[in-house]
């Protein structure tokens, strides 16, 4: 009978194999907001599922918890912020053997699809690191809600923003926190803090909710 690690190692070879045939996708959508290209998720499952069936690696992701933020847009909408972590049971369909990872999606809309979106980006982030996914594009999708297209001038963007010294101590509360520039803006879901639609408490809300899931990620809770 074969002992853990020989299980473990034939898992990964699996792995491998599918990274060796799965290679580089060319991008097939476009981001008009940012300019730039990127490999969809259809794009993805699509090459990716007969790669997993030839060599019997069965991936099955599962949420675990969901946190929701709301807040209003710049045209008083509102906006939920959904934050989901998802088990990935990685399955050798040969042997039996499974191990668990753990991932964190965000994303916001107005529409009601905000969960749905965060989930699809967990398992598709993830899976791109998986695999070592090559790409030329950055990590968002080909949406960008209303909060996250405002316009960058002074007047579309909100007061404490604005403000030298509330902005000097947001950014002090971010570096407290150890959050890069990048994190920030992930967890805000915009590409510039001006582009945030909520207040300065709405934005610490979700940095912090960003962070507790970081942290239990970390942990492997």
């Amino acid at each position: 009978m074969e002992n853990e690690l020989e299980l473990r190692a034939k898992l990964y070879q699996k792995i491998l194999g599918v990274m060796n045939d799965l290679g580089g996708i060319e991008p097939d959508g476009h981001n008009k907001f940012s300019n730039y290209k990127y490999v969809s998720h259809q794009r993805f499952t699509k090459e990716l599922h007969p790669l997993s069936i030839k060599h019997k690696l069965l991936i099955i992701p599962s949420a675990v918890q969901m946190d929701e933020e709301q807040f209003s847009s710049g045209t008083n909408k509102m906006v939920i912020r959904s934050t989901i972590r998802v088990e990935q049971r990685l399955c050798d369909a040969e042997t039996g053997y499974s191990e668990v990872c753990q991932c964190i999606g965000a994303d916001q809309d107005t529409g009601g699809k905000s969960a749905g979106q965060a989930f699809t980006e967990a398992d598709k982030r993830w899976k791109f690191k998986l695999f070592q996914l090559m790409e030329s594009a950055p990590d968002p999708d080909d949406k960008t809600t209303e909060a996250a297209t405002q316009t960058k001038s002074k007047e579309s963007v909100n007061k404490w923003i604005l403000n030298e010294e509330t902005r000097k101590n947001f950014w002090i509360y971010c570096n407290e926190e150890t959050l890069t520039n990048d994190e920030v803006h992930t967890a805000l879901g915009v590409e510039s803090v001006n582009d945030f639609g909520g207040s300065k408490d709405d934005a610490i809300r979700m940095l912090s909710n960003y962070v507790k899931n970081r942290v239990a990620e970390a942990e492997g809770k």
